[in-house]
């Protein structure tokens, strides 16, 4: 019976030990570091004083948020910025993948903008590509870059390349899409086009 409490006992311990051991790393895990914070401060000022698309207007810097858990698609430190004039809100931060800043406001501007230009570019395929099998019209928030992508049920064909081009021109000319990448493939082993600008 002695050695059953020991046992019971050895076992509830371990047990509360591994959860006091679970808690202190979660925690540890989940709290910003000071000095971080104060970083993405100091970028986040940076980069509102030199992107054009915030001149004039009056931006306060009014705290940070540590998005370990990925909630807000940041991976890491953000600045928490509120339009003073309007009490507009959003987050400045360090995009890793692309190596720059970024913001949520113009993130959800590009995010609408390219919902806008879908159905011209989709209604452009169409009609100068014909049937396609897969289609996607989207802005990625990791490569800060709309990014178009179809496929063909064919095989490549004579005349696909210079296609490709014009289309190419139509959106950057006609749609004025100044960043994006933009896929062509095929549903046989051809290789497909692509162009990254």
């Amino acid at each position: 019976m002695v050695k059953n409490v020991k046992r019971i006992l050895i076992g509830v311990g371990i047990v509360v030990a591994a959860l006091i051991g679970f808690a202190v790393y979660f925690l540890t895990g989940t709290l910003p570091y000071k000095d971080e914070e104060d970083l993405v401060k100091k970028q986040a000022t940076q980069y509102l004083k030199t992107n054009p698309d915030f001149k004039g207007g009056d931006y306060e810097i009014y705290g940070t948020v540590y998005d370990n858990m990925g909630n807000f698609g940041i991976d890491g430190y953000a600045a928490k910025v509120r339009n003073k004039d309007t009490g507009e809100e959003f987050l400045v931060y360090y995009n890793k993948t692309i190596d720059k800043m970024q913001d949520t406001k113009t993130e959800e501007a590009n995010e609408k903008m390219v919902e806008e230009i879908k159905p011209k570019i989709m209604s452009y395929i169409k009609e100068k590509f014909g049937k396609i099998t897969t289609s996607d019209v989207g802005y990625s928030t990791d490569t800060d870059k709309t990014i178009i992508s179809f496929s063909l049920p064919r095989k490549k064909e004579q005349g696909d390349e210079e296609r490709f081009n014009e289309f190419i021109t139509f959106i950057q000319n006609q749609v004025g899409l100044q960043h994006a990448e933009v896929i062509m493939g095929f549903d046989e082993k051809d290789n497909g086009l692509s162009i990254d600008f």
